[in-house]
């Protein structure tokens, strides 16, 4: 029977494999580095303005219907629905704006 033995350029290509796969790991974790500080840069005041817009929106069916309920044209049950609903609606817009990662 013959006896296998490698070659010695196999042998040089077999002991790189660790460096390169370092090197290849090295390389995807700058991309991802990279495309998080794009993504952060571009996500961050668009999400400020969305969260201003949102308060800003619910302050203005929230100051007037307080209003009307303290000077007794609006009953109490009604308001306690609509803010209830207002809330709702806010965390719901929320919760699809900013998904769970998965």
């Amino acid at each position: 029977m013959e006896e296998f033995t490698m070659s010695p350029s196999f042998q040089e290509v077999i002991r790189q494999i660790p460096s390169l796969v370092q090197q290849n790991i090295d390389n995807q974790m700058a991309i991802a580095r990279l495309q998080l500080d794009v993504h952060r840069t571009t996500t961050k005041w668009a999400t400020v303005w969305l969260l201003v817009a949102t308060v800003v929106l619910a302050g203005m069916v929230i100051a007037p219907t307080t209003w009307l309920t303290y000077i007794g044209k609006l009953s109490a049950d009604a308001a306690a629905f609509l803010f209830g609903a207002i809330i709702g609606a806010a965390f719901t817009f929320l919760r699809d704006f900013f998904p769970r990662s998965s």
